[in-house]
């Protein structure tokens, strides 16, 4: 193989391997070593190792050739912009499907005050797992965290919600969080997602109207009364029952945060 082709397969594979070693070094650096950190950190360093080998061996092989000084040249003028574009659309990418799809999990802890750990399935069957907020004002809001984060990424959008009288959900997509599945921050399933996060919203609305119901029957007249010289007295609800009652009209929606 010549000097250059191997500059080339030592660049890029040099390249994965810091990038994907470099995803457990800061795992190490932020919540301590598991058991597949090592062999990450090991392919961190045979990465540096790999970039360097990819540097010296054209700078080892200089010269050597019949090629003449005015051709050696035009090659090296070409090397440096199709290198630069072989590396941007083939080593980049690359790259990036690597941190996107196997970015670890970051802890979540308990939830804030007012919020209780719900669970629900996507419509495709995976379990998720979220805080979920009471409405106040009859609309819950569900809010979708960005691509490779979590619940706590959207809480300050939910307190802001919450502050105003709506109801939260902020669940962690599949492979996030809690949440089973595999990760991706592309968004790749996240409709099935919401989809079961609208269906447990509706369940919940559902207990919501129901105990509504309850509550302004009980407080509502059962009869009506007129007696001479009084003013005629009509069936009717209180004005907090009509409000709850009208709060049983929940709706809910999704919005998307990064």
């Amino acid at each position: 193989m010549r000097p250059a082709a191997r500059s080339a397969v030592a660049l890029v594979f040099g390249t994965l391997a810091t990038v994907n070693g470099m995803l457990h070094v800061k795992h190490i650096a932020d919540q301590g070593a598991a058991a597949s950190d090592l062999i990450g950190a090991l392919a961190a360093a045979a990465g540096v190792v790999l970039i360097g080998l990819a540097i010296a061996i054209p700078w080892l092989h200089r010269g050597e050739g019949t090629a003449g000084r005015r051709r050696r040249w035009s090659y090296r003028v070409l090397a440096v912009p199709l290198g630069l574009l072989a590396f941007v659309y083939t080593v980049v990418p690359m790259g990036v499907a690597l941190t996107e799809v196997h970015k670890f999990r970051e802890p979540i802890g308990a939830p804030p005050a007012g919020y209780e750990e719900v669970a629900f399935e996507a419509s495709d069957g995976v379990e998720l797992s979220g805080w979920y907020r009471p409405t106040r004002n009859g609309a819950t809001v569900l809010v979708v965290h960005g691509g490779g984060s979590d619940r706590t990424n959207s809480l300050a959008h939910g307190q802001l919600l919450a502050r105003h009288g709506y109801g939260v959900l902020l669940h962690d997509s599949r492979g996030r969080g809690k949440s089973e599945g595999v990760q991706n921050a592309w968004g790749w399933g996240w409709t099935k997602d919401v989809a079961g996060a609208l269906a447990f919203l509706r369940r919940a609305t559902r207990s919501i109207r129901s105990a509504s119901g309850r509550w302004a029957s009980r407080r509502a007249p059962t009869s009506s009364s007129r007696s001479p010289g009084s003013a005629r007295t009509s069936r009717r609800w209180s004005p907090t029952a009509r409000r709850r009652a009208r709060s049983t009209t929940s709706s809910a929606f999704w919005a998307s945060t990064r």
